[in-house]
């Protein structure tokens, strides 16, 4: 199974990409665990998960082909 992980700002300049894909990742709790792993300087960031376009929250499970995106904290206006 793979999946592609979307980075935005500070998430981007700490995985040096905006885009990566994994293989053997099945929930949103491993991706995080991975993430924070290959990437240390993640650890203190705060950040939402959207899946396919949604916002998630807590474990959820990941699919073929499914597309996440770490994102960091924003304002409107």
């Amino acid at each position: 199974m793979e999946i592609t992980v979307l980075f935005f700002g500070l998430f981007a300049e700490a995985a040096g990409a905006d885009k990566i894909t994994l293989k053997g990742i099945n929930d949103t709790d491993m991706l995080i665990q991975h993430l924070m792993d290959s990437y240390p300087s993640l650890w203190d960031k705060k950040y939402r998960i959207a899946l396919n376009t949604r916002v998630v929250n807590g474990k959820t499970s990941l699919s073929e082909g499914d597309v996440v995106a770490l994102l960091p904290p924003f304002a409107g206006g």
